[in-house]
């Protein structure tokens, strides 16, 4: 079925269960209703004040079971909106999710290029990749695919933590989950749990590690260690280092 004929059949169902509900006396609290749990009225009594003045008349006269054809007829209509309202939604979702991993693609190829320049880097990006690392074979160069997930951009790169430089040479961060640590907040420094990865010697390589950052008005410090520990050290570090230096520099 095209597209064109999809909503021809929804315009229909829609004018045959406004027909319906304006036929058989429906209140607009019962309109409301009837969208919401339109399987109730198979089986409910209609003896309640307010209920649909038709089908109460049907129902006392000939019996509720007479009224069951009627309302059927009418979820058939409300079921081929539903349905169609649930596949535009899928499509628009789909949408915007393609829209996040094109952007994630880019955004992490950008980086690791700036990092590791001497590497190839394929970067996959899909609602649920996990974090992965993985040398290409038969290549003459060293090209490795990358996976990251849909939510990279939000957790690390709009946190301005995917690129950080660890004592020992950089790091991509491949995932981060942002922790609240009262006693690092309270200084300004953020704290995140982290998947990262790194190059030596032609392979890349994934470890876990933690990442904390600090922000002044002109700059951004990071530091990454697999100790919490050493991290914080880092940092604090390279946050006198800063201090020093803008004193030097006024």
């Amino acid at each position: 079925m095209s597209d064109k004929e999809s909503l021809e059949v929804v315009e229909h169902a829609k004018e045959e269960l406004s027909r319906f509900f304006k036929r058989y006396g429906f209140s607009p609290y019962e309109i409301q209703n009837f969208c919401k749990v339109s399987g109730q009225y198979n089986w409910k009594s209609f003896g309640y004040d307010d209920a649909p003045e038709k089908l109460k008349l049907i129902s006392d006269t000939m019996g509720r079971e007479k009224i069951n054809p009627i309302i059927q007829c009418a979820i058939n209509f409300l079921n081929i909106i539903k349905d169609h309202r649930e596949k535009a939604r899928y499509v628009e979702n789909r949408t915007e999710l393609q829209k996040a991993a094109e952007a994630n693609k880019v955004w992490a190829s950008s980086e690791l290029n700036q990092l590791f320049p001497s590497r190839g880097w394929e970067v996959n990006c899909h609602k649920f990749n996990k974090p992965y690392v993985e040398k290409q074979t038969g290549r003459y160069t060293d090209v490795f695919n990358v996976d990251i997930s849909i939510g990279w951009g939000v957790s690390v790169y709009e946190e301005n933590i995917a690129s950080v430089k660890a004592g020992d040479g950089e790091r991509f961060v491949m995932s981060a989950r942002k922790k609240n640590y009262a006693r690092l907040a309270k200084d300004g420094i953020v704290a995140y749990d982290c998947q990262v990865l790194k190059v030596r010697n032609g392979e890349a390589t994934m470890e876990d590690a933690w990442v904390l950052k600090y922000e002044t008005p002109t700059d951004m410090i990071l530091a990454t260690h697999k100790e919490f520990s050493r991290a914080e050290s880092l940092l604090n570090r390279r946050i006198k280092d800063t201090v020093v230096g803008e004193l030097i520099d006024f």
